[in-house]
């Protein structure tokens, strides 16, 4: 019983993550919540994740790249889970003070609303100069409930546009529950 157990643990990880394992495991994530390869368009793969300490919650970030050299070919989703959603509200706004300065601009191409219109977002860029490509920064700050979440991309058209980074969005935001999500245990 306990192998049928560990093995549907296993399979149930490896369409999370794109059968890519995360580093190290922590009891009570909701791994479900994160995107996954199979969410991203063709040519992007898990690279590597975290557990960042926040204060006042817990946090999960996955990174997936493109195997370009490129600069800019990579995608962040990080989840923070608070206690309550008074606690996420207030980190709402630190967080968006932290990430967003003067020169982020919002981008008016993105075609992105979360399912909730109770939702609090902020979806931003800001130019990368650079010598051979034009790139932007693009970040979406998002608060569902008791959960903020982060995708953090570089636009740049050869790799991956407004458009599709609009499809990303929609698809993080399609994985949040209607629940408040339970504080993981470490």
């Amino acid at each position: 019983m306990k192998f049928i157990a560990r093995l549907l643990l296993l399979f149930t990880m490896c369409i999370t993550l794109g059968c890519q394992l995360i580093s190290y495991q922590k009891k009570d994530y909701p791994y479900e919540l994160l995107l996954n390869a199979a969410d991203l368009p063709d040519g992007y793969v898990y690279s590597d994740s975290d557990f960042p300490e926040i204060d006042g919650g817990k946090s999960i970030e996955v990174y997936f790249k493109r195997d370009t050299g490129e600069l800019g070919t990579s995608i962040i989703h990080q989840i923070y889970i608070y206690t309550d959603e008074q606690k996420a509200t207030q980190s709402f706004y630190v967080l968006e003070n932290e990430l967003f300065f003067d020169e982020w601009k919002v981008n008016s191409e993105i075609d992105y609303q979360p399912n909730n219109f109770e939702d609090k977002i902020n979806i931003s860029c800001v130019p990368i100069y650079s010598s051979s490509r034009d790139l932007e920064h693009c970040i979406l700050l998002q608060q569902h409930k008791n959960l903020i979440f982060t995708i953090s991309v570089v636009i740049d058209n050869n790799y991956l546009n407004l458009s599709e980074f609009s499809e990303i969005a929609n698809v993080a935001d399609g994985k949040l529950s209607d629940e408040i999500i339970p504080m993981p245990n470490d």
